[in-house]
């Protein structure tokens, strides 16, 4: 299971497979620990390249995780056309140290 460790600052990056990250007109990132969204940051926050969406969490942000539980996270997104979707749910576990790493995951 991937980890993030808490007071660091690592990218989240999203890389659908079925939509192109330039047709994405809004998109929230929502990481929830124990069902109830903890961190939530927009497409404006994101760097989107042409196979991936990357948002970069602040010390606050990891710092707001509680350590040793695990967070669910997700991207629902509106395409230029209106089309509205949801990424599948990614996981993680929140530690206590570590280094700044870079969370991943790619869409099947």
């Amino acid at each position: 299971m991937e980890q993030i460790a808490k007071w660091t600052t690592p990218s989240i990056i999203y890389r659908p497979s079925t939509i192109s990250p330039s047709d994405i007109r809004t998109a929230v990132l929502c990481v929830k620990q124990h069902a109830k969204v903890v961190i939530e940051k927009d497409l404006t926050t994101a760097l989107v390249e042409e196979k991936q969406v990357t948002w970069k969490l602040t010390q606050e942000e990891t710092g707001s995780l509680v350590e040793c539980k695990e967070c669910a996270i997700g991207v629902d997104w509106v395409l230029n056309d209106g089309t509205r979707g949801r990424s599948n749910v990614g996981t993680f576990m929140v530690v206590g140290s570590g280094k700044d790493e870079a969370l991943a995951w790619n869409e099947p």
